[in-house]
């Protein structure tokens, strides 16, 4: 098979509310994360020999401080954790071993021996290693181009961008006090013990999610994932809202990447 990833989380002992958000559903948010991640690199790049050996990338997110919406900025990070990911140069080295069978008697003696061929993935290191360590007066822009040229980065086919909402119904006065759901965008930790729900919508751009006509599309940006939480249900006009919500910010995000990091590969994959 292809390579793989794996996500992992690590709280610091600091944390104000880390231990909470995501300590008692760990699991849960690991699989979220994993998920949308192996989606979003093609594993074929991550193939070193066919059927022998391919690259694992194992990825830990590092909880500092939790301010709120830790979901949203884990995803975040990781992605900008995998477009500065530098797959190194391997080489492969056949070595031959010498399997031998056989038996002996008193009469006569008979063996026989085969050889057996395996492969030796090694690491390439950089030609001028030692010498980029003694030069401390390179910038980092120059840094960045040698890593780029020492190996090959890891490009996304997609970028995915996540929103999360919360839910909480506010009372209409004059009208029996009827109740109306609200949304909240990106809700800190002083607001989330208070709300009766959420739901995180991941958007991303281009059509490499289209094949799922499940998938509601805006402007060339699909939503690919809903996950929903809490003890009240979200309608379809509060979920047609939250989309439209994702959309705008997953035009924001990306538009703001590409002309930041225009120069640089790779941002999104681009076939």
């Amino acid at each position: 098979g292809y390579g793989d990833l794996t996500v992992s989380y690590s709280v610091s002992p600091t944390s104000s509310s880390a231990s909470t958000s995501i300590g008692n559903n760990s699991s849960g948010s690991t699989a979220w994360l994993q998920t949308i991640l192996l989606n979003a690199i093609d594993r074929k790049q991550l193939l070193i020999v066919a059927g022998k050996a391919a690259w694992r990338v194992h990825m830990t997110i590092q909880i500092l401080n939790d301010a709120g919406n830790v979901a949203d900025a884990s995803l975040m990070a990781a992605v900008a954790a995998l477009q500065d990911t530098i797959l190194p140069p391997t080489q492969q080295q056949q070595q031959q071993q010498s399997i031998s069978s056989g038996g002996a008697s008193k009469s006569s003696s008979s063996a026989s021996s085969s050889l057996a061929s395996a492969v030796r993935i090694e690491i390439v290191p950089p030609e001028d290693e030692a010498a980029a360590e003694d030069q401390s007066s390179e910038t980092k822009e120059t840094q960045q181009q040698q890593r780029v040229q020492y190996g090959t980065p890891l490009s996304l086919m997609h970028l995915p961008v996540p929103l999360t909402m919360g839910l909480y119904r506010s009372v209409t006065p004059g009208n029996n006090n009827s109740t109306k759901m609200e949304l909240l965008a990106d809700p800190t930790a002083q607001e989330e013990p208070i709300l009766e729900g959420k739901v995180t919508l991941v958007a991303i751009e281009g059509d490499s999610a289209n094949k799922d006509n499940n998938s509601s599309k805006t402007d060339n940006y699909s939503i690919v994932q809903i996950q929903h939480s809490g003890r009240v249900p979200i309608g379809r006009k509060e979920l047609s809202l939250a989309a439209k919500m994702t959309f705008g910010r997953a035009k924001y995000v990306v538009e703001t990447v590409l002309q930041t990091e225009h120069n640089s590969n790779p941002i999104v994959g681009e076939e």
